[in-house]
């Protein structure tokens, strides 16, 4: 009787045992035999990282109770994730984790549990690298400092290079990136791929900063995410990468990328403010929105590229340059000119391109504008209608400069509470000379003429395009408009 008690004691107690090593919540415990203060160790003690590319890691638990006690489990923050599994062979548990298809990290909890005695792992994988399409033509790594929002403030332009001698080796933009998932201005570095000539390679961006509406850097999880512009449609896919890195202040370059990892050995190299210039001998700031370069401020150049003149005058005629508002107070820096439409006509296209000069080598054309009233004006055909596609639907307060009396209201429709610039394309409102003879919305429009004599009106109160609340194409040949200039890029992705 005594021996068939102490066996099916003996049976239960293993039993038991058993059945704890294989739970995954531990809220059962198991008296030790008595006298015995159950003990572990577990080594190592530390959180566990794994490669975003995956691996394993292996913990060994010394204890004064049985190897079979041992049990372990994993727990996850989101219901139906599975991608760490552990093995137990004798005293020795092995976490193996599959790889990160991810760009963003995860973690999970491991624990273990000898006998009553818990012991909780955080594991934390990075997530994948991301990794550029293209190798750049750098024969050395590069180290540079991203400039602050005050160093662009200050600049007055949107755009800094990163030289080489006479390589480019990187352009930093204060830019708006607007995609699914992200809204914001931010800091975003790109390289220079061979394939995009003297421009740099939009398909490949880094995001250093992230910045608020005030102009303040912004705290988050995201530095070090992509911004990848499609070039055909103007179009920008955001790829978050969550790694926690605090603000990015300093970045480094290398053929296969870039990274805020530190690189040794790399050159240090300043980023400088990009500006162009023009016949007459202005410079003017530039600023990217969406895959395109843009000249920052309304043309005011009084030479051709062949180095003809242009008259400057209040009563306009043919070939010739008006005050803004016909008022000669005006600073033409922030206001430009406005040119006669027979400027952007004929062989005078290609001669008002030309009288933007380069430092970068790079060549300027008159930008094109195209769509319609009736169809709309977003698109991808003309300069301007991948502008307006790129800051989306009835978003033309994203260009405008704040500060002015901006139309309100009327068949336009245009809110004038919806002027925020975000794009930096600081458009002011400038006005037009309509039909050569009176100014016209010289306090609250602004008037862009186009190759060909195409264009629009912004703030519009008497129409609007089904797509973009405030803006009318109109044909202004015969009357005196600002004009922008676009970098002719040249992405050749093949």
């Amino acid at each position: 009787m005594n021996t068939q008690k102490i066996f099916l004691g003996s049976l239960l107690l293993g039993l038991a045992l058993f059945m704890n090593s294989c739970k995954d919540d531990y809220s059962v415990d198991i008296a030790p035999g008595p006298g015995v203060t159950p003990q572990a160790t577990f080594t190592p003690e530390g959180d566990i990282a794994i490669a975003g590319s995956g691996g394993s890691s292996t913990i060994q638990v010394v204890s004064n109770m049985p190897d079979s006690t041992i049990s372990a489990a994993v727990g996850y923050a989101t219901n139906g994730e599975s991608w760490c599994t552990t093995k137990i062979i004798d005293n020795k548990v092995t976490l193996t984790v599959a790889q990160n298809t991810s760009y963003s990290p995860r973690a999970a909890t491991l624990k273990i549990k000898a006998f009553t005695l818990l012991k909780t792992f955080a594991v934390e994988q990075d997530g994948k690298d991301y990794v550029i399409d293209v190798t750049y033509p750098y024969s050395k790594n590069y180290k540079v400092n991203i400039p602050s929002v005050s160093d662009f403030n200050n600049a007055k332009t949107n755009i800094f290079a990163v030289m080489d001698g006479s390589q480019k080796i990187a352009e930093i933009c204060l830019e708006y990136i607007n995609a699914t998932g992200m809204s914001s201005r931010a800091i975003v570095v790109y390289g220079v791929a061979a394939r995009d000539g003297n421009s740099a390679d939009y398909k490949n961006g880094y995001i250093a900063q992230f910045i608020d509406d005030s102009g303040n850097v912004k705290q988050s999880n995201a530095n070090g995410s992509a911004a990848s512009f499609n070039y055909d449609t103007d179009e920008c896919s955001y790829i978050p990468i969550l790694r926690n890195n605090p603000t990015i202040t300093t970045v480094y370059l290398s053929t296969t990328g870039i990274t805020n990892k530190e690189i040794a050995g790399a050159t240090e190299l300043p980023a400088q403010p990009y500006y162009v210039t023009d016949k007459s001998g202005n410079q003017y700031p530039i600023v990217k929105v969406g895959a395109d370069v843009w000249l920052g401020s309304n043309l005011r150049t009084l030479k051709m590229g062949d180095g003809t003149n242009i008259t400057l005058t209040n009563t306009p005629t043919a070939n010739s340059a008006v005050y803004p508002r016909q008022d000669t107070s005006l600073d033409p820096a922030i206001f430009g000119y406005l040119y006669h439409a027979s400027l952007v006509t004929g062989g005078n296209v290609a001669n008002m391109g030309a009288s933007i000069v380069d430092s970068h080598n790079s060549t300027w054309r008159i930008s094109t504008a195209g769509g319609s009233n009736a169809s709309g004006i977003m698109g991808t055909t003309t300069d301007w209608q991948r502008l307006f596609k790129y800051i989306g639907k009835d978003q033309l307060g994203a260009i405008l400069s704040k500060g002015y009396d901006w139309a309100n209201g009327g068949a336009g429709g245009f809110d004038v509470s919806t002027v925020t610039n975000i794009t930096g394309m600081s458009i002011p409102a400038a006005g037009e000379i309509y039909s050569m003879s009176f100014a016209l919305g010289g306090e609250n429009q602004a008037f862009f003429v186009s190759q060909g004599g195409q264009g629009y009106n912004f703030c519009e109160v008497d129409g609007k395009a089904p797509d973009q609340v405030g803006v009318r194409a109109w044909p202004h040949n015969a009357d005196a408009c600002s004009i922008r200039l676009v970098r002719a890029d040249s992405h050749n992705l093949q």
